[in-house]
């Protein structure tokens, strides 16, 4: 079957949780990958970060329950977003069952999608912007931070950590204990190298500018919370049509993906 979204992802929406699959069709394999996120303003910022980090730019989602609509405007702008026509994809069973069916089904194109019943929020756009905005400068500052652990390594042994795939904090706790298990200097000996401050120096300058960015993000996800409590709710009418496509349609739309080597 022909394949049109290489790269897609399916959203299945829990009480409090959302079940996100990625799935990719790469030389001739198909990858899958399960995640869970909190339905909140800072779980669903992780989820768009661990969608783009897969290079997926279409995701389909069900118009089910409250969390939806969260989710809807919180990627609204970030992704290609399709809501599930219920007559082109009946329900599969809950959570991750049910995403896998979706992103199948969105692969090989078989979902027609359907405008969303919310209405534009202008205030949770502009948050959604400043977000993304304070997440690319943190992520920038871990990876400067990175960078100054992992030159501070090499000037502590002389060659590269035990690993070049080593995060950023196991750097620092490999420096810091070697900083730690240093005899202390005896009279007379060379003074400490000048990197040594200087890295202590852009260590700190950077954290302090993670920590900062950190508590405007968590403002910015508490103001989010705030405007979307009283979200428009979906018509009835809508709401009535998808619980009878699920009651009348027999589940024959293909079954639901599964990790093929």
């Amino acid at each position: 079957m022909k394949v049109i979204h290489p790269r897609c992802a399916a959203l299945a929406f829990q009480e409090e949780a959302v079940a996100a699959v990625v799935r990719i069709v790469a030389a001739g394999r198909i990858i899958q990958e399960l995640q869970r996120f909190e339905a909140t303003p800072s779980g669903l910022g992780a989820l768009a970060e661990w969608l783009g980090s897969y290079g997926c730019r279409c995701v389909v989602m069900r118009a089910t329950g409250e969390s939806w609509k969260h989710a809807w405007y919180l990627l609204e702008g970030q992704l290609e977003l399709v809501l599930a026509e219920p007559l082109s994809a009946p329900a599969r069973g809950p959570g991750q069952e049910d995403a896998l069916s979706l992103a199948e089904l969105l692969a090989h194109g078989m979902i027609r999608g359907r405008p969303a019943p919310l209405e534009p929020l202008p205030e949770v756009r502009d948050l959604c912007r400043a977000r993304r905005l304070l997440s690319r400068e943190l992520a920038q500052h871990h990876l400067h931070i990175q960078k100054v652990l992992s030159d501070a390594s090499l000037q502590a042994t002389g060659a590269a950590p035990g690993g070049r795939g080593l995060s950023g904090a196991a750097i620092l706790q490999e420096f810091m204990a070697r900083q730690a298990s240093r005899p202390s200097e005896a009279p007379g000996a060379p003074p400490e190298a000048p990197l040594a401050a200087h890295h202590r120096f852009m260590l700190k300058l950077h954290l302090a500018q993670v920590d900062a960015l950190r508590g405007s993000i968590a403002q910015v996800d508490g103001r989010l919370a705030e405007c979307l409590a009283p979200l428009p709710g979906v018509s009835q009418e809508a709401e009535a049509v998808q619980g009878l496509a699920g009651e009348r349609l027999s589940p024959r739309a293909g079954p639901a993906a599964r990790a093929r080597g």
